[in-house]
């Protein structure tokens, strides 16, 4: 019996399946039925909740409390654990040269590869603070590749910034 995929914080897509993340549980449809899944064996469990979901031609990365990698897909042959760290939920973009991935993890901006391999390109440079959430894009202008990132932490103090003028008008008598 199939059911109709759960909601879930995270939905990406891999090679013939839909992938859905629900708290710490990945569910996966059956293969050319990207809206169902079967509710005995469509689901793979991890530690902790699900922040990132991140298909490359290879696999998949999947980042909770820490970033695994999912060799071939769904469902799971193995399971490769890449960093002993998750990354901010939101954060991941697709870079337009041979099937890399990016995100900003909790330590900073990770580079994934479509064989698995991820590299953090910021972690000995950067203190980053904990975000909670976060967006990233990619952009190329003029020659110039860039990948800009924004975070937000829900227990910062955020100050205003604007600006404020007095003026007072004096008529000149006649």
């Amino acid at each position: 019996r199939l059911d109709a995929m759960p909601a879930g914080q995270v939905v990406a897509f891999h090679r013939n399946r839909t992938l859905v993340a629900s708290d710490a549980v990945l569910f996966y449809s059956e293969p050319f039925t990207p809206h169902l899944h079967d509710p005995a064996k469509g689901w793979m469990q991890f530690p902790a909740r699900i922040s990132l979901v991140v298909p490359v031609d290879g696999g998949v990365f999947v980042c909770a409390d820490r970033t695994y990698f999912l060799p071939g897909g769904l469902p799971a042959q193995s399971t490769v654990e890449v960093f002993p760290y998750g990354a901010v939920e939101g954060s991941s973009a697709v870079l337009p040269d041979d099937g890399r991935v990016c995100w900003m993890s909790t330590n900073g901006l990770v580079v994934g590869n479509a064989d698995g391999s991820a590299r953090n390109v910021q972690d000995k440079h950067i203190a980053q603070g904990a975000a909670v959430s976060g967006a990233t894009a990619f952009r190329e202008r003029n020659g110039l590749q860039q990948v800009v990132s924004t975070l937000f932490d829900q227990d910062s103090t955020h100050a205003g910034v604007g600006s404020f003028s007095s003026a007072a008008l004096v008529r000149k008598g006649n």
